[in-house]
């Protein structure tokens, strides 16, 4: 597997650090998938078009900030 490196901002990070272990690898694993799926559908399109269809994909799916926040601040 390879890193990378991501900009988040504060809330998001702050949240990430306290989470323990288990709920890092499980939330590195989401994000894992999610960006894969969201890849392989994009086929070539640009960069900015790939971003567009990650924002859409994750409002179709039900990821609104306040669910993001509850995943963040969920440590089970």
């Amino acid at each position: 597997m390879e890193k990378i490196e991501v900009e988040v901002d504060d809330a998001i990070g702050k949240a990430y650090q306290k989470f323990d272990a288990i709920a890092k690898q499980k939330f590195n694993d989401f994000i894992n998938y999610f960006l894969k799926k969201v890849i392989n559908d994009a086929g070539s399109t640009g960069y900015e078009q790939l971003l567009d269809k990650i924002g859409n994909k994750a409002e179709l799916s039900g990821l609104n900030p306040e669910i993001l926040s509850e995943l963040l601040n969920n440590n089970d």
